[in-house]
C-alpha cells in the first residue's frame, strides 16, 4: 500500500461542538436537492471563510440507521489516520470532526467541511465532459491503488452492508418507524417490479436479495482495497487546484475496487460521458497506470461487481423503466450468472 508522508487534508479532532465551531458566525440551514439521507446541514462562516456543518444523528438519518452507524463512525474515520494515505488528487473537504450528543440521548457526530459547493458537479441532467470523467475515474483508480491489499478496519462498514442498506428490509423498518423520508418507500416499490427482467436474471437477483452470501464470498475472493462507496456526481466536483472533490465518506469499507466503479456506472448512468464499457476500460487503464496488475482477476471482479451494482440500485432502475438501461444490466447480469452457480 502506498502512503504519503503528510495527510492530504489534516482533520482536527475537536473536543465538542463548541470547540468545533470556535469563531463561527452566520449559521443558517442548508438544503440540498440531491441530499436524500435525512442528514441535517448548516452553512456558516469561520473567520470569514465559508464552511458547512453536517450533523450526524441516528434519530434523523435513515441512511445511518440502514448502514448500522450508531453515531461515531465518522469520528473514528476522520479522527484517526486511516485517510492519511489518500492520494493527493482527492480532496474530502473535511477540516474537523467532533463527537456530540444526539437525539434520544444517543451519541452523534458533527463534521465541519470547507464549503466547496460552487465546485461540485451542477445538479441536473447534463452529461459530464469526457475530460472531467477521465479525472474522476483516474482519481478512483488512484484511491484504490493507494490502498491496494487493504486489510480492513473496525471503524468501517462490512462489504455486505453495501448490498443491504437499500434492501426491502429498509422499507419495512423505516415504515414501521413512521419515517417520512422519500427513499425508503421507493425501494420496496421498485423491487416489486423485478419480474419484468428476464427470468434467469430475476431469479438470480431475487436469490441475492434473500441471501447475499454467494456474491459477498465471490467478491472477497478477489483483490481488495479501500472503497469509498458513494461515487455519485452529487458528491463530486473539481477544485480550483485540480483535485477531485469527493464528499460523504460514510460508507467506506474494505472491498473490491470495482464496487465503486459499478456504483458510479449505476447511479450516474444518465450523465456519463462515455458508454459504460468505455468507462470500465478507462478504469482498468488508470488502475494499471497507478501500478496495479489487472491480469487474471479483473474481468471476474467487474462482472461480480456489476451484479452487485444492480442488487444495490436495481429497484431505482425498475422504477425508472428505461428499456435501454434495464436491457444493459439484464444482459451483463445474465452473462455473469455462471460466476455464482453452485
Amino acid at each position: 500500500m502506498t502512503t504519503h508522508t503528510e495527510p492530504v487534508t489534516a482533520v482536527r479532532l475537536a473536543s465538542g461542538l463548541d470547540d468545533l465551531l470556535a469563531g463561527a458566525e452566520h449559521r443558517r440551514p442548508l438544503s440540498m436537492d440531491d441530499g436524500k439521507s435525512g442528514t441535517r446541514m448548516e452553512r456558516l462562516s469561520i473567520h470569514g471563510a465559508p464552511h458547512v456543518l453536517k450533523h450526524l444523528d441516528l434519530e434523523e438519518s435513515w441512511l445511518m440507521r440502514s448502514t448500522g452507524d450508531l453515531g461515531r463512525r465518522q469520528v473514528l474515520l476522520f479522527g484517526g489516520d486511516l485517510l492519511d494515505a489518500l492520494p493527493a488528487c482527492i480532496d474530502h473537504a473535511v477540516v474537523a470532526v467532533a463527537a456530540v450528543p444526539a437525539g434520544g440521548g444517543r451519541e452523534g457526530s458533527a463534521l465541519l467541511m470547507r464549503d466547496v459547493g460552487e465546485h461540485l458537479v451542477p445538479e441536473g441532467s447534463a452529461p459530464l465532459t469526457a475530460e472531467q470523467e477521465y479525472r474522476f475515474v483516474d482519481a478512483m483508480a488512484a484511491l484504490h491503488a493507494a490502498y491496494w491489499g487493504f486489510g480492513g478496519d473496525d471503524a468501517l462498514i462490512s462489504l455486505a452492508m453495501h448490498y443491504t442498506f437499500l434492501s426491502e428490509a429498509t422499507t419495512l423498518v423505516e415504515g414501521e418507524r413512521g419515517g417520512r423520508d422519500a427513499v425508503p418507500p421507493l425501494i420496496g416499490a421498485g423491487w416489486s417490479g423485478l419480474g419484468t427482467m428476464s427470468p434467469g436474471v430475476s431469479r438470480l437477483v431475487r436469490g441475492l436479495l434473500d441471501d447475499l452470501s454467494p456474491l459477498v464470498l465471490a467478491l472477497e475472493a478477489t483483490p481488495q482495497t479501500l472503497v469509498h462507496g458513494d461515487w455519485k456526481l452529487g458528491n463530486m466536483g473539481s477544485g480550483p487546484d485540480g483535485r477531485t472533490i469527493l464528499l460523504d465518506w460514510d460508507r467506506v469499507s474494505r472491498g473490491p475496487g470495482t464496487l465503486d466503479l459499478a456504483w458510479y456506472l449505476a447511479i450516474n448512468c444518465d450523465r456519463l460521458a462515455r458508454p459504460k464499457e468505455a468507462v470500465i476500460d478507462l478504469y482498468r487503464e488508470r488502475l494499471e497506470a497507478h501500478g496495479v496488475e489487472t491480469a487474471g482477476w479483473f474481468e471476474t471482479q467487474v462482472e461480480l461487481a456489476l451484479i452487485g451494482g444492480f442488487v444495490q440500485l436495481g429497484w431505482e432502475k425498475l422504477l425508472g423503466g428505461d428499456p435501454a438501461e434495464l436491457g444493459w444490466w439484464d444482459a451483463r447480469i445474465a452473462a455473469a450468472a455462471h460466476l455464482l452457480d453452485g
